[in-house]
């Protein structure tokens, strides 16, 4: 089966596995149509780079009360949620965080572009999926910053062509344009197989 392919090992393909972090094997030939997409995602990248005139499609308003510890809501009544600091960060769980929050918004949007782009690609998928983890840690001089890993799943495609449509979608990704060069972002393709054996 497919092993995870990672972010970086997208310049000679290697492929990792969870027992061995960087092993190295030939490249299969249906891998290497999944390498020739993922030049042509690192194509679309770097055409997408750099300011353009845009205008508004959509704004969400969205309040605050109480920080960490308080409450969020929508202007439109859709959105009402208490917040909670995770225990795992010292606090009292029980209710969301804004690293749920926006790890849910990413996810969503990533996944959503990426169904985009395989259709534009003509790739039939059975099922696509995009997990979202956002950290948020604490650097050594004592300030907080976020770390996102976005681990794509598509079953009906090789692991490989699922990297190149997750790393085409990190160029147009409304999402990844906000974070690009801001926070730490890794791409992780999973192998649906060993997703439904998990």
């Amino acid at each position: 089966r497919d092993a995870p392919v990672q972010d970086e090992d997208v310049p000679s393909l290697t492929l990792a596995s969870a027992d061995n972090p960087a092993p190295t094997r030939e490249v299969s030939a249906g891998e290497r149509s999944g390498e020739a997409l993922i030049s042509r995602g690192a194509q679309w990248h770097r055409q997408c780079k750099g300011a353009r005139a845009m205008k508004t499609v959509y704004t969400a308003v969205v309040l605050a009360r109480g920080g960490r510890e308080g409450s969020v809501s929508s202007d439109d009544g859709l959105l009402s949620s208490e917040l909670r600091s995770p225990e795992a960060a010292g606090g009292t769980g029980g209710a969301t965080n804004p690293e749920q929050l926006f790890a849910a918004a990413y996810a969503a949007s990533f996944e959503a572009t990426m169904r985009s782009i395989a259709r534009l690609w003509s790739k039939p998928f059975e099922d696509l999926e995009v997990r979202a983890l956002v950290s948020l840690n604490l650097t050594d001089d004592e300030k907080y910053v976020l770390s996102i890993e976005l681990r794509g799943r598509v079953a009906g495609l090789p692991t490989a062509e699922c990297y190149a449509l997750m790393h085409a979608a990190h160029a147009v990704c409304p999402y990844s344009n906000a974070t690009r060069e801001n926070i730490d972002v890794k791409l992780v393709a999973e192998s649906a197989a060993a997703r439904d054996s998990a």
